[in-house]
């Protein structure tokens, strides 16, 4: 009797057993888990394209050019020559990054080599090679070509002025070949945006109908320099048709007063610094004199004098209409 209870006590514990594993089967294979992953196609596209010649450049064969069709080109490579000082070679070609990585500069050079293209030759003390950004910028290492971005990059290679005799080439013609390189490399945290040029020079205002691009002037008469170096507040400039006339700085803005077309400059002056602070006298022959906390004694004069002084630095410059004398202090 108690070996058949303990049987069955068995038979019911294995039975429970056989149906807790029935339960947990059952409920495993409910469990389905379900899912998508779509991982997006990634591409590294970066590539020249797009050369463009500088006018004056003297001619180059083979000229420099890239695959236009499978757009793969990234170096380039282009043979000239030089006769003389001042003979340049300059050409801008776009660096497009199409693809879907952002990029960045690992190296970008242009080099001189051997006629073979294999050996890379010192460049001669007679030329200057330069690679920057369109706008002057210096190219660096690890400048930034986010995707979707162009950059244009200016190539020049220039037979130098200012070269001593033992510079010279030996021989009248000497065929060079170059080849430029663009590097990149996939972004990464030391990547940076390259910097923006500096600003550009002020536009002056020169008069009623005058198309001005003037040559600046200081000291005497005079050796031109740029108004960036000039660092003046009062200067000469000369406008396209030859005419002289004195310019001011007045808050980042150039305004410039020919010795020519009195009667206009006489009211373009009084625009300038404020009716107010100008007044006409007959004497000397008639002038209109302006003085503001800024300036003193701002003078264009019936007889084409112009002159000013800066009470900020101090800078003073005059011309003369008639024998067309340019000075400064």
């Amino acid at each position: 009797m108690k070996r058949n209870r303990k049987q069955n006590i068995k038979l019911l514990a294995l039975t429970l057993i056989l149906l807790l594993g029935i339960g947990f089967a059952a409920i495993a294979t409910q469990l389905k888990i379900e899912g998508t992953l779509d991982v997006a196609k990634t591409s590294w596209d970066v590539h020249l394209e797009n050369v463009s010649i500088t006018p004056g450049s003297v001619t180059a064969n083979p000229a420099p050019t890239t695959d236009e069709v499978n757009k793969n080109t990234t170096e380039i490579a282009y043979s000239m020559s030089f006769s003389k000082p001042g003979d340049f070679y300059e050409f801008t070609v776009d660096m497009v990054n199409s693809g879907t990585i952002d990029a960045m500069v690992d190296d970008v050079s242009n080099l001189l080599y051997e006629n073979n293209g294999t050996t890379l030759k010192p460049l001669p003390a007679y030329l200057d090679s330069t690679v920057t950004y369109s706008d002057g910028v210096t190219i660096e290492q690890n400048h930034y070509l986010k995707v979707n971005t162009t950059e244009k990059i200016k190539v020049r290679v220039e037979f130098k002025k200012d070269i001593s005799i033992s510079d010279l080439p030996s021989s009248s013609s000497d065929t060079m070949k170059f080849i430029f390189k663009a590097d990149y490399k996939q972004a990464d945290n030391n990547a940076e945006d390259r910097p923006l040029p500096p600003p550009a020079p002020w536009e002056p205002t020169f008069g009623e109908g005058t198309t001005f691009r003037p040559s600046y002037f200081a000291y005497d008469d005079p050796t031109t320099t740029d108004i960036v170096e000039l660092n003046q507040n009062v200067f000469v400039g000369l406008d396209t048709s030859g005419n002289k006339g004195i310019c001011i700085k007045l808050n980042g803005v150039v305004h410039c007063f020919q010795s020519s077309n009195v009667s206009y400059e006489q009211q373009h002056i009084q625009d300038v610094l404020g009716e107010n602070n100008c007044s006409y006298t007959s004497s000397d022959s008639g002038k209109l004199t302006c003085t503001t906390s800024d300036f003193r004694d701002c003078i264009i004069a019936d007889t084409g004098k112009v002159q000013c002084t800066s009470l900020l630095d101090n800078s003073y410059c005059g011309v003369a209409r008639d024998s067309g004398f340019a000075f400064c202090n």
